[in-house]
């Protein structure tokens, strides 16, 4: 019996490789929870095959995350996900809790839900912790358990997938009633995502807010200390590397900035092939403003000083049009 394991993070990937506990292991690194959602023809491309080398080594296929070498070992068309799928005898997806993770766990189940040979071979396992934090010894000795895909799980990522491309947050607060126990890690997802929405009052969102706080707390506080990670004080796992990047880059470039010192450029591909620009951006003393300032203590509203104009989902939030969530009450507050 051959066994292919999909996972929702390209770094748990690299460590479930070493176990050989599958066939092929590969990991999925869409970026979901910042920018526009993908059309379904573009999630049709991303998951199709690709036999253009350049359009692959662009990043939009879904095996371009992995390095090209282990690539080229798939052979020279790059194969489409169901392509991939038919080898194998037994299909394995296991899924990070954190939201970002539990957003790619949507949308494959729901890409995968018309295939109906795929879904019998399917197996989901859902890990309680990063997959990338655990070694490879410990993955192989894991006893998760694994979970066959019945009806259940496709209808609730169905309705979950779908409230969360809708052009407002309302069908996804509404999953806060409903039973979501198919997918146990995808109650916490919802709400951490509706946290990251301009709070009530000041604007910003959770983890927008986090940062402020880090860097009011921290002596000489650098980009680098305020980043998720490891034994970092950031422990919130909405946004990653790349997504948590960008968020400082808009807090410290708007029109009215909140934070000061951040140098370097927006946080790209390009910012990463010149070391000078990353150190700037890592290692720069950053300090608030007095907006920023303002903000923590609750006396200010980012929205009131600086345009919005930003994706959550399928929700286009914007100056006119701004959704935000009330931390206390637990609840949307509709737009003015």
């Amino acid at each position: 019996m051959t066994r292919l394991i999909l996972t929702t993070s390209d770094s748990g990937a690299g460590h479930l490789k070493m176990t050989g506990i599958a066939d092929r292991v590969v990991g999925m690194d869409q970026r979901l929870v910042h920018g526009p959602l993908p059309s379904d023809s573009e999630t049709s491309t991303f998951f199709g095959s690709r036999q253009d080398v350049a359009a692959f080594q662009a990043l939009d296929h879904w095996l371009s995350w992995i390095s090209f070498a282990y690539a080229e070992k798939l052979g020279r068309d790059r194969p489409g996900l169901m392509e991939m799928c038919e080898e194998f005898d037994e299909i394995e997806l296991w899924a990070d809790p954190d939201p970002g993770r539990q957003l790619i766990l949507l949308q494959l189940l729901n890409y995968l839900r018309p295939h109906g040979d795929i879904l019998e071979k399917l197996s989901l396992v859902h890990a309680d912790g990063p997959l990338a934090e655990r070694n490879a010894d410990e993955l192989a000795t894991l006893n998760a358990p694994r979970h066959k895909v019945e009806s259940g799980h496709i209808e609730v990522a169905k309705r979950a997938w779908e409230a969360f491309g809708q052009p407002t947050p309302l069908g996804w607060a509404t999953l806060l009633n409903e039973d979501l126990q198919f997918l146990p890690h995808l109650r916490i997802a919802v709400q951490s995502l509706l946290e990251e929405l301009p709070a009530q009052a000041i604007g910003l969102g959770a983890t927008e807010m986090l940062a402020v706080t880090l860097l009011d707390s921290i002596a000489q506080a650098t980009a680098l200390d305020i980043f998720p990670g490891d034994n970092k004080p950031n422990t919130r796992k909405v946004y990653d590397y790349w997504e948590f990047g960008s968020l400082l880059h808009q807090l410290a470039h708007c029109p009215n900035p909140v934070i000061q010192g951040l140098d370097g450029g927006s946080f790209t591909f390009e910012m990463h092939r010149d070391r000078d620009r990353l150190r700037r951006f890592m290692h720069g003393e950053l300090v608030l403003t007095d907006l920023g300032r303002a903000i923590m203590h609750g006396s200010e509203d980012f929205a009131r000083h600086n345009p919005i104009d930003r994706w959550w989902g399928g929700t286009h939030l914007t100056s006119e049009r701004l959704w935000r969530w009330d931390a206390q009450t637990t609840s949307l507050v509709f737009p003015n």
